[in-house]
């Protein structure tokens, strides 16, 4: 695997570690400016920081401007606090991705690499905005334009980076937080060129034991 292709495939992935919920549709909600931000952010850290572990199963949807059927992959997805993942792809391909202490770990059936998200800019800069999301301070990340809203079931909070090489791949994230319980249940990755990749997260399970060497390949 290269790492052009390792960016396309990874990056959206590495998000997930602040991700969780259930799986729900937002599409036909009408979304209007949050009124009291603050007390959302507040809901926000309290639920962040109470948060150990995660597992679940998900659904990767791509959406390609010249493909007329969506490019569907499912796995599964382990999290554990404060920054270690295994993200697992197990249809239409196997492949696994380890995050770990800085490290980002890819083995696929015939290939293996490593790279270091300290000494990558781009996986740096994503490595930062991880960390704040998993905080709860993610409304504090200055390297985003950040924007929140909601519709009677849920928060939607939109990133627009700032920095010209972040933006090259992303050019919005969006992430749709369940009223209830401030989980978040998708999130859409939106490119320049209008393409996107949406994750779902299915039968989410929280801080439940989760082995050390889940995040060793």
């Amino acid at each position: 695997m290269n790492i052009f292709n390792v960016k396309r495939t990874i990056i959206p992935g590495i998000f997930l570690i602040f991700l969780h919920g259930l799986i729900s549709y937002a599409q036909s909600e009408k979304f209007v400016r949050i009124e009291n931000q603050l007390d959302f952010e507040t809901n926000l850290q309290t639920f962040s920081k109470q948060l150990k572990t995660i597992s679940c199963d998900f659904l990767q949807v791509k959406k390609l401007q010249y493909l007329d059927t969506d490019l569907e992959s499912s796995g599964l997805f382990w999290f554990m606090s404060p920054d270690k993942v295994r993200w697992e792809y197990r249809e239409p391909y196997k492949y696994i991705i380890i995050l770990n202490e800085g490290k980002l770990n890819l083995k696929s059936e015939s290939n293996e690499n490593e790279i270091d998200m300290r000494s990558n800019a781009i996986f740096g800069e994503i490595n930062a905005l991880m960390i704040s999301a998993v905080s709860g301070n993610i409304f504090n990340n200055p390297d985003y334009k950040i924007e929140a809203y909601e519709s009677n079931q849920y928060f939607k909070v939109v990133l627009k980076p700032l920095s010209s090489t972040i933006s090259q791949m992303i050019e919005q994230m969006e992430l749709y937080f369940n009223k209830e319980n401030y989980s978040v249940n998708r999130i859409k990755m939106i490119e320049p060129s209008s393409d996107y990749s949406e994750f779902r997260f299915i039968h989410q399970k929280f801080n439940e034991p989760i082995p050390e060497n889940t995040f060793n390949l």
